[in-house]
């Protein structure tokens, strides 16, 4: 009877893993940084919703991403999605930000550029690990 419950919930939810590989969703927040900024998104220790979850264009490949702009004495974390072709030569503090220190992080899961994105990572895998194990188990 157990065996009967789980495979279809082991189907959703690697149907669920499936379908969400193919859009990406980042934290956005800070993108325009002449509108000033939002001590929210700097903050490690304020959860989410800070920002929103946006979907990334779906027009050509994406990644997630997480910047930390310091310049002078401001301290400015970006977050938000950006073109794969784009993010060689994204974060040049000369072009941008001239005297600051620019440090970028890009990443492709869902809602990676989020402070907490790794503990969302391991999660998400370890949900994964456990629904492929039950489905070995069931088959043997």
């Amino acid at each position: 009877m157990a065996g009967q419950v789980s495979l279809p919930i082991i189907i959703i939810l690697i149907n669920l893993e499936y379908v969400k590989g193919e859009n990406l969703w980042c934290y956005q927040c800070n993108t325009n940084l002449r509108n000033g900024h939002t001590r929210e998104c700097n903050d490690p220790y304020i959860p989410a919703p800070y920002s929103d979850l946006v979907l990334c264009p779906q027009n050509e490949s994406q990644h997630c991403l997480k910047s930390i702009i310091d310049y002078g004495d401001v301290l400015v974390t970006v977050r938000g999605c950006v073109s794969s072709r784009e993010i060689d030569g994204y974060c040049q503090p000369e072009e941008r930000f001239p005297g600051s220190s620019v440090a970028c992080s890009f990443c492709k899961n869902y809602a990676c550029n989020n402070q907490n994105s790794i503990h969302i990572f391991f999660l998400r895998n370890l949900v994964f690990t456990l629904a492929l194990i039950s489905i070995i188990l069931y088959l043997q």
